[in-house]
């Protein structure tokens, strides 16, 4: 939202009422662009960065298992 005001303000009018509305609506609208980028990327970093604790060992569990039953076979 702040870059939104700042681009907002560089806008060059003769009229108060219309740069004040350029300003408000483009700190909307930078604003509303980061919520729906930045929400989702945050939630899929925080879902995926808690996850790889719990899939390492259950990725070496099954590497393990898929050994012992001959499945995986190391030479």
């Amino acid at each position: 939202m702040l870059y939104g005001i700042v681009l907002g303000q560089r806008s060059e009018s003769s009229w108060y009422g219309v740069q004040t509305t350029t300003i408000i609506a483009s700190a909307v609208w930078y604003g509303l662009i980061g919520v729906l980028v930045g929400v989702p990327l945050a939630a899929t970093i925080n879902m995926y960065r808690s996850a790889r604790h719990f899939l390492i060992p259950v990725v070496l569990i099954l590497l393990f298992l898929a050994y012992e039953c001959g499945f995986l076979k190391l030479q």
